[in-house]
C-alpha cells in the first residue's frame, strides 16, 4: 500500500524521530515518482509515494477498485500519533462499529484504524485493502472457483457485507459490497 505525499525525502527524515523505521531508503522510480518504505511506530509497513508522472490509482471509490484502506494495530493511541504527527490526519470515532476509528485526510474519510484483538494471535501489525465487489456471495464463490481462500467469513458491517479472502497465491485483502456507499464514491 502507498500513501501520496508532497516530499518524500523529508517525511523519510521524520520518521524515526517519530518512533518509526526507514525500511526502504527513498528512490526514484524512473520518472513516475519517488517512493520510501517505512514502518510505523507499531511496526506496520507502508510506502509513501511522491508523484510525478504517475500519480497512483486512478480508478477509486466504484465497484471493482480499491474502496478503503485500513490498518490493524496493537497499540491504536501510539498509530494515531504517528500518523497524525507525520501527514497531519486527525481522527473520528466510528459510533457504529465499537473499536473502529476513522481516518480523516483534509476532513474527508480516508481508511481506518482496528485496533487488533487476543484472537488474532500473533498477526502482525498490517495495513490491509479493501476492493468493492457488486455482490459478496457471488464474489466469494468466485474466489472458491479460482482457487483463492476465505480467511474472514460474510461479516455484516453498517455500511454493508465484508470478507477477508486470499488469491492462489496466499496475499490476503479484503472485498466489500457496500449497501451505503460512502460520500464520495461513484455508483
Amino acid at each position: 500500500m502507498y500513501i501520496t505525499v508532497e516530499n518524500v525525502d523529508e517525511l523519510a527524515a521524520k520518521v524515526e524521530a517519530l518512533g518509526g523505521k526507514v525500511v526502504m531508503p527513498a528512490m526514484d522510480v524512473m520518472d513516475a515518482g519517488r517512493m520510501v518504505g517505512i514502518q510505523d511506530s507499531t511496526g506496520a509497513n507502508v510506502s509513501l509515494w511522491q508523484a510525478k508522472k504517475h500519480i497512483g490509482a486512478q480508478v477509486v471509490n466504484t465497484v471493482g477498485a480499491m474502496g478503503w484502506n485500513e490498518l490493524y494495530t496493537k497499540d491504536l493511541e501510539k498509530a494515531k500519533q504517528f500518523y497524525g504527527d507525520l501527514l497531519g490526519w486527525t481522527y473520528a470515532v466510528d459510533e457504529k462499529n465499537e473499536g473502529y476509528t476513522l481516518i480523516k485526510n483534509n476532513g474527508r474519510n480516508n481508511g481506518g484504524m482496528f485496533l487488533m484483538t487476543t484472537e488474532m494471535g500473533s498477526m502482525p501489525p498490517h495495513w490491509t485493502v479493501y476492493f468493492t465487489v457488486k455482490n459478496l456471495d457471488e464474489s466469494i464463490a468466485k474466489v472458491k472457483e479460482l482457487g483463492g481462500q476465505i480467511h474472514m467469513p460474510t461479516k455484516d458491517i453498517s455500511i454493508g457485507k465484508i470478507a477477508m479472502i486470499a488469491d492462489p497465491t496466499g496475499a490476503a485483502f479484503m472485498i466489500a459490497a457496500l449497501s451505503v456507499p460512502p460520500e464520495g464514491w461513484v455508483e
